[in-house]
């Protein structure tokens, strides 16, 4: 959205309202079905493509267990955590129950910043609710916002063994300038594609794109960030990277 990362009209939730289980679903959003599998799909039939849905099957486990790295990111995507360019890597760290304002995951961003010395900045103020966990649909926003306006923020593909997941801001609505369609700009928006491995590997960079286009988005919004000389990062907690 970061991650990359990362954003916004009902009623605020109550505060006497007992706060639901992390891993209490509410309803699915919608009853996805399987993606298209050409690109062409999207130029042919308009934006976002026929049947486009996010991961079926996802493994919500799977997918928070260890930290995601950056690897590129749609420019100007208007809830990513960071604005750097440099060893972006987040950790999607679930609550043991829901907050107050509706969430159940902190995102916890560390990227270095782009001006010289390169010092590291730490940002955990935007959370994830889970709306369908079981297709990977969630809604990210700054903690401190109700999660009733928060942006969509869509696991469109996942492979844990291959290590790598395409993210997006829901459905990509507008048509880009190259082939393809894009998010917009405002709320829901974004693309983050992100591997296990903070080395950039092109093969599989490769295949994450190749993944992103036959969803229907456009390659031309994307930006690289740069993983090296990351290495001396820290998470809190279990994760150390």
């Amino acid at each position: 959205a970061a991650l990359a990362a990362a954003a916004l009209v009902a009623v605020v939730p109550s505060a006497a309202a007992a706060p639901e289980s992390a891993w209490e679903m509410n309803a699915t959003e919608q009853n996805a079905t399987a993606p298209p599998s050409l690109v062409s799909a999207a130029s042919v039939a308009g934006c976002p493509p026929p049947g486009f849905a996010s991961q079926q099957r996802f493994d919500l486990g799977d997918f928070v267990h260890r930290p995601w790295y950056v690897q590129q990111r749609m420019r100007g995507a208007g809830k990513t955590p960071s604005m750097s360019n440099l060893c972006i890597v987040v950790v999607y760290d679930m609550r043991p129950r829901r907050s107050f304002w509706g969430y159940d995951i902190t995102l916890q961003v560390r990227s270095r910043d782009d001006r010289f010395p390169h010092a590291w900045s730490s940002r955990d103020d935007f959370c994830a609710r889970i709306r369908d966990r079981y297709t990977g649909k969630f809604t990210v926003a700054k903690c401190s916002t109700p999660s009733v306006f928060a942006g969509k923020y869509w696991v469109v593909a996942h492979d844990e063994q291959e290590g790598f997941a395409i993210v997006s801001g829901g459905p990509p609505t507008r048509p880009s300038s190259g082939v393809g369609c894009a998010t917009g700009m405002g709320n829901d928006s974004g693309l983050w594609l992100m591997t296990r491995e903070q080395r950039r590997d092109e093969f599989l960079l490769e295949k994450a794109r190749s993944r992103a286009m036959d969803l229907g988005f456009s390659l031309s919004v994307l930006e690289d960030i740069y993983q090296g000389e990351c290495s001396d990062i820290n998470f809190d907690g279990d994760f150390h990277v």
